[in-house]
């Protein structure tokens, strides 16, 4: 047995906790958007974690860490710019649908990055590549199988717009800590970009308005903010600074689990019998696929 280095151990170790950071994220923005609409969460909610990133930096004298960002400003700017897109997708979807299923569908974003070496790099498919994605893709036509039609739409939305842009993004903010851009520091440019670029949608399109909340809500605001466009990215990049972008694909593919926990305890529902089965089919077929590229050192890691 080849042993892990301290290194690698601690890049699982980010991977894990981000995760779990992210999976609140869905809870608490479902529980935010019961009463207020998608175009002002958006921006408060990155607006949020902006401002958290800025905190943070400040409290650890680490101002300097924003200076990394020009080095690798084009891939910075894409993160902001991708990420804006693939959110405004997920929250439409998470206020329709169960969490949990739409943390199914977001691991359809590894099919894209499969799809990305084969069609731009030009690589092959191996044998058991090709049986993960079809067993994925029995896993997505199981959760869809007879399915109400607002799941049907959720699941088009996150096809072609939370999971193909959050795999865009990702695969940029791999190349940005490649040339050097601090963890925090993107974690908060990937923020501040979101929160901006949503404050012009909702301000042009008027519908920036903020009612009136419960105490509970805006207790959500902070905490989901602080756990998932703040701290769960800071981590996965923390993450990708030490792991392939597969590597930690693979631990990230545990989310959906972490959604139905957090699920259940608060809110004590489940996705069915079926969507369950078809989600733990759609993992088990990601997890194939990402597992056979990281078995072949000829091919770009996913």
């Amino acid at each position: 047995m080849v042993p892990i280095s301290s290194a690698r151990l601690s890049g699982y170790a980010f991977a894990v906790a981000s995760t779990a950071a992210l999976a609140v994220t869905f809870i608490a923005s479902k529980y935010v958007l019961r009463v207020m609409n998608r175009a002002t969460f958006a921006p408060l909610w990155f607006a949020v974690a902006f401002f958290l990133s800025l905190v943070y930096l400040a409290g650890s004298r680490r101002w300097d860490a924003l200076r990394t960002l020009r080095w690798a400003w084009r891939p910075v700017l894409g993160v902001g710019v991708l990420n804006t897109v693939s959110v405004v997708a997920f929250f439409w979807e998470i206020q329709r649908i169960d969490p949990t299923l739409v943390s199914f569908f977001g691991r359809l974003g590894t099919l894209y990055t499969v799809l990305f070496g084969v069609v731009l790099l030009r690589e092959r498919l191996s044998r058991e590549e090709m049986a993960g994605m079809v067993i994925t893709l029995v896993g997505a036509a199981l959760l869809t199988y007879r399915a109400a039609p607002i799941v049907w739409a959720a699941f088009l939305v996150a096809l072609f717009g939370d999971a193909l842009f959050a795999s865009l993004s990702t695969l940029a903010g791999k190349v940005a800590v490649q040339q050097g851009a601090d963890a925090v520091a993107l974690a908060g440019a990937r923020a501040g970009v979101t929160s901006f670029l949503t404050l012009v949608y909702a301000l042009i399109s008027g519908q920036f308005y903020i009612p009136s909340l419960p105490d509970s809500v805006l207790a959500a605001i902070p905490l989901g903010a602080f756990c998932g466009p703040f701290l769960s990215y800071v981590l996965l990049y923390q993450a990708l600074a030490r792991l392939e972008v597969s590597k930690v694909s693979i631990v990230r593919n545990l989310q959906p689990f972490f959604v139905a926990v957090y699920s259940f305890v608060l809110f004590h529902t489940l996705p069915g019998l079926k969507e369950m089965l078809g989600g733990v089919i759609v993992t088990a077929g990601v997890g194939l696929l990402i597992h056979s590229r990281t078995r072949s050192p000829l091919k770009c890691e996913t």
